[in-house]
């Protein structure tokens, strides 16, 4: 038996006990990482407080990723160290169990961290391609689907992205105290919808799913969202195939099934 399966029935316990959930991602691994700082537990964002209540934290290191703080607390079960991988969200990205053993890391570990890396990349990019625009310069078609959407209100703002070679426009304005935003495409057509909600508005089981994910944390944002997507079926060869697509022709998934 690897030491991963024998370790892992306790990394799961482990997340039980504090309420975490683990993204699928399980490291061995033994070496520190450059440029990590240690600090207080006190002294980390409430989220992270929050996540690490009730457990044994040894030792918690900050460090910084594509200008994001990464934040990795050690912590002892069943005389196994632990090391924990949040974001400052409290969101958990990685685990890895402290053995010495060089011979033991895989190659999980650093596939997790470059993963993270090309999440990091991707959202840089397409934040690079974002580019803030005047109402007048949206070609007409988005221009009036976009002021239909906004109806009365004024439109306050409005970006030009591209996704996957397709020029999409964003507009956001101020209705009833409650900010609203919207895309479409450069012919008009709808990609998606949100505004702000409080949490009162929220369905029973959306209040639990965040009482059981940010605990007693009060500065939550709630966004209620809208994405039109476009599924196509087919049964040709005796395989029904079913895909999902956006407004701008990106595939979003694909079910393949023999019957």
């Amino acid at each position: 038996m690897s030491l991963k399966q024998l370790l892992a029935p306790l990394v799961v316990a482990l997340l039980a006990d504090f309420g975490l959930a683990a993204t699928g991602v399980f490291a061995v691994a033994d070496a520190d990482q450059p440029g990590e700082q240690a600090i207080r537990l006190g002294d980390a964002p409430q989220a992270i407080q929050q996540a690490l209540r009730g457990v044994d934290v040894e030792e918690i290191e900050v460090e910084a990723r594509d200008g994001k703080s990464i934040y990795e607390a050690t912590v002892q079960a069943d005389d196994v160290e632990v090391e924990l991988t949040l974001t400052a969200a409290g969101k958990l990205l990685r685990i890895e169990i402290e053995t010495g053993d060089d011979e033991d890391e895989p190659r999980e570990a650093n596939e997790a961290r470059e993963e993270d890396d090309d999440d990091a990349r991707q959202a840089d990019a397409k934040k690079a391609d974002q580019q803030t625009v005047s109402l007048d310069d949206v070609p007409e078609a988005a221009r009036t689907a976009l002021r239909k959407l906004a109806g009365d209100a004024k439109i306050e703002k409005v970006e030009r992205e591209e996704d996957d070679g397709v020029i999409l426009f964003e507009a956001e304005w101020q209705q009833n105290q409650t900010t609203h935003e919207a895309t479409v495409t450069a012919d008009g057509d709808l990609v998606e919808q949100e505004r702000t909600v409080s949490h009162a508005s929220l369905p029973q089981a959306v209040r639990r799913a965040v009482k059981d994910r940010f605990g007693d944390i009060t500065e939550v944002t709630y966004e209620r969202k809208t994405v039109v997507l476009y599924e196509a079926e087919s049964d040709a060869d005796g395989n029904k195939r079913e895909v999902l697509l956006s407004p701008s022709g990106r595939e979003v998934e694909v079910e393949v099934s023999d019957d």
